[in-house]
């Protein structure tokens, strides 16, 4: 059975379902604290795999812990919609006295005292008894008989077929009851069989259309008892698959005690971080099939004995070396297999392993192609050590104990480099062939660019309830929605970069206004024919001499050559010139430019390169004005000097406070603004006169 979507009752707003669509990979993407675990959790208690009892104190909504613990019977706190299997349909048709080829789709929902319900419904989620269901159905019926062809001596045949079930039609509409079952059943098969077939041709397009319908009512269900429908619910539930929540993948250490790790494997008052290393080991020895307990009687010493020996001794002493040799081949051949099984995955390096035992203890080596010396496991990356215990954990459980599960990751991969998060969504697709995946992240490297429809932003809107939308929507960076639709918005910004920086020409800029500016221009230019550049324009934000430094070095060209940079003319920018001069670009000057050469204005900015009171006016439906102020800023703003500075003191006169990050906010508006405009802004604010 495939989880198709799901709900969270206490997620859900006024006026939102609140389901949550799935696919075979689905990613939860949101900031810290937007509600990620929130989602997942609920979904593992739906038919948790082990540890997973619902507990009123960690599972009730804190703001209703009271009225829910009072309440007699307990709310439901998840729905999940599933596909049914066809072995499954088949089986609750036959319960429920309806085909498998209407049975479609189940909702199985659980409340807090763990209770489930099962509600069945056909494909697009009517209700398997539905009357829109069945009014809809016989209506396509009707317009089947409207249009079959027909010989002329069965017209009155026709006739009386519409009739029938047109008022077939009418009784279901008049249920009141948004169900059709028992007696209405019943009134209902029997109008559609008032009508004698018997004496009609057979062959007769109107006689197949018409057993078509009846075929529609009677395999619906009728008075199905009260226990064989319980029974079709109790098969639902035990068929849907176990969710398994991992939010600890317990690394592995580079040493372990075997007699230890024994002790852990059978018990069960271990914590959170203890058990999941207690079962990532039992992971290890099982994919390596090897026996903690084997591999320490192995190494059993022999007694230590002195002078000269019996040949018993000698026996014994002999039966311990093969049992020791043994052990380092079982050992060698456990570390070769590891080898080659995990390099079919983890594309960061080519790694080998080697298991080393000395009487209790079990050693971890691990070495690569450019450190040939064999260091422990503690000593690699934090990276590789997660990925090598996620690597055994799912692979073996996913094809074992929790195959055809459903499996929930919380923050996968937080220590992993970004091209090994990258590797991990590679992981995910092979995984997803044997267990649907749903995950939560907040890193844009998690995020599959290729696969953004498996994308589900979560966030929390004005009321403080969890939303989970397929919407990724940046359009403001304030609100939660966006802040959450962030990290699709930066994983397509990485695939961007990837392949358009290498073939475009870099300019670097100070902040980021300047870049929104200097691309409004650009773009300007090229739309109006004064521009065709050959390569396209980039505008990266520098921010300082240092950043610029390092970003210079990325932005190279194949041709080494250092990228321009457009720099302001006001202190800031004075002093970043002289440090850029005398530093990186000493030797390239020329590269370095000014907004100074281009306007002679004191102190001139980005913003200085387009008219005065075209910045204003933008200016002037961005700001939010006290009552009272009657003045705008673009009647009093003057050409020929710096505008920052203008506005600014503009804002002080009136009280009006600017957002911080205000300048990136109106140099978007200036953008748009340009760019939407039909007619020609900046030539006609700069013609403009005042009266």
């Amino acid at each position: 059975m495939k989880l198709l979507a799901f709900r969270v009752r206490e997620f859900r707003s006024v006026d939102d379902t609140g389901w949550i669509d799935t696919e075979q990979v689905t990613a939860l993407i949101g900031t810290n604290e937007a509600g990620k675990t929130n989602v997942l959790t609920p979904l593992w208690k739906l038919k948790p795999a082990k540890d997973g009892a619902i507990d009123a104190v960690a599972d009730y909504p804190r703001k209703r812990y009271n009225s829910i613990r009072a309440m007699a019977r307990k709310p439901i706190f998840i729905d999940a919609r599933f596909e049914l299997s066809e072995p499954v349909a088949r089986v609750v048709g036959k319960r429920l006295r309806v085909s498998a080829d209407v049975l479609k789709e189940a909702t199985v929902s659980r409340d807090f005292d763990g209770r489930y319900y099962v509600r069945f419904h056909t494909l697009g989620g009517s209700p398997i008894v539905g009357r829109d269901f069945v009014v809809r159905e016989l209506g396509y019926a009707l317009e089947d008989l409207v249009a079959a062809m027909f010989r002329e001596e069965d017209e009155d045949l026709k006739q009386t077929l519409k009739g029938v079930v047109q008022r077939a039609i009418a009784m279901v509409e008049k249920n009141p009851s948004p169900e059709i079952e028992g007696q209405d059943l019943l009134d209902l098969e029997a109008l559609l069989g008032s009508v004698d077939l018997s004496q009609v041709d057979v062959t007769s397009s109107l006689t197949a259309r018409y057993t078509q319908i009846m075929k529609i009512v009677t395999d619906l269900p009728r008075d199905v008892p009260a226990a064989e429908r319980q029974a079709a619910r109790d098969y639902v539930v035990e068929h849907v698959p176990q969710f398994v929540y991992y939010s600890h993948f317990g690394n592995l250490d580079a040493e372990i005690y075997l007699p230890h790790v024994i002790e852990n494997m059978t018990r069960t008052d271990l914590g959170a971080k203890e058990a999941a290393k207690a079962r990532t080991l039992k992971m290890l020895f099982d994919f390596v099939k090897l026996s903690p307990e084997e591999i320490l009687a192995l190494g059993k010493e022999s007694p230590n004995y002195t002078g000269e020996l019996t040949p018993a001794q000698e026996a014994e002493i002999a039966a311990a070396a093969a049992q020791k040799k043994e052990r380092e081949i079982l050992l060698l051949a456990a570390g070769t297999d590891l080898t080659r099984k995990f390099g079919r995955w983890w594309k960061q390096g080519s790694y080998v392993f080697r298991f080393q035992a000395d009487g209790s203890h079990f050693r971890i080596w691990v070495s690569d192609g450019k450190r040939p010396e064999p260091i422990e496991l503690e000593g690699r990356s934090t990276g590789l050590q997660w990925f090598l215990s996620f690597y055994l954990v799912f692979l073996v459980e996913s094809v074992g104990t929790h195959r055809g599960a459903v499996l929930l990751l919380d923050e996968p991969g937080l220590s992993l480099h970004p091209l090994a998060q990258r590797d991990l969504s590679g992981f995910f697709d092979g995984l997803a062939e044997t267990n649907q995946l749903i995950y939560s992240t907040h890193s844009p490297f998690m995020v599959d660019t290729d696969h953004l429809d498996r994308a589900r932003s979560v966030y929390s809107d004005d009321n403080g309830v969890t939303q989970v939308s397929p919407d990724l929507r940046v359009a403001s960076e304030k609100s939660d929605q966006a802040k959450s639709g962030y990290v699709a918005y930066a994983a397509v910004g990485i695939a961007t970069a990837d392949a358009v920086l290498p073939g475009a020409r870099s300019v670097i800029v100070e902040a980021r206004s300047d870049q929104h500016y200097l691309t409004a221009i650009k773009n300007y230019l090229v739309a109006k024919g004064h521009l065709r550049p050959t390569r396209d324009i980039l505008f990266i934000p520098g921010g300082n001499v240092r950043g610029t430094r390092a970003l210079s070095g990325l932005l190279m060209g194949k041709d080494d050559e250092l990228p321009f940079v457009i720099l302001d003319r006001d202190a800031g920018g004075r002093t970043f010139e002289h440090g850029l001069k005398t530093g990186l670009y000493s030797g390239n000057e020329a590269r370095v430019l000014s907004v100074g050469d281009f306007r002679d204005i004191i102190d001139a900015e980005v913003e200085d390169l387009f008219p005065s009171r075209l910045m204003a006016r933008v200016l002037d439906r961005y700001l939010r004005k006290p009552g009272g102020v009657d003045e705008d800023l673009v009647d009093v703003v003057k050409d020929g000097q710096a505008f920052i500075p203008q506005a600014e003191e503009y804002a002080r006169k009136h009280h009006i406070t600017l957002d911080e990050g205000w300048k990136v906010d109106l140099s978007r508006r200036v953008k748009t603004a340009i760019l939407k405009a039909g007619d020609d802004p900046l030539r006609n604010e700069a013609d403009r006169r005042r009266p």
